[in-house]
């Protein structure tokens, strides 16, 4: 029977933490390369970071939402819900009737485009 300790779940975590930030440095670095460029990859990573530790407390769990906070936070600065002419993304990011998805969705809609 193999036996796995809570050290090395929490390895495992942290290893799959570690990838998934490298992965969506490259994806933002390949999408947004003029802003990416323009904060460098140490404010980058800093940003996704910030994301993936707010992102619990709208809901938002999964690793294709958290890139899109990351996403938002690299279009209208970190963190995006709490910059001046987004403030109204706060009550999209609350709105309990949408999914996470959704909420994210309705908000990438209104961004300005790049």
């Amino acid at each position: 029977m193999l036996i796995i300790r809570r050290e090395q779940i929490e390895v495992l975590s942290r290893a799959a933490l570690r990838r998934f930030e490298r992965e969506l440095l490259a994806d933002l670095k390949t999408c947004y390369p003029a802003k990416f460029g323009q904060l460098g990859e140490p404010a980058v990573l800093l940003a996704v970071r910030d994301a993936i530790k707010r992102a619990p407390s709208y809901g938002i769990t999964s690793e294709k939402d958290v890139a899109t906070m990351a996403e938002l936070d690299l279009i209208a600065g970190a963190p995006f819900e709490r910059q001046k002419g987004y403030d109204w993304t706060l009550g999209v990011l609350r709105d309990t009737k949408l999914t996470p998805s959704g909420r994210l969705a309705v908000i990438m809609s209104r961004m300005p485009a790049e």
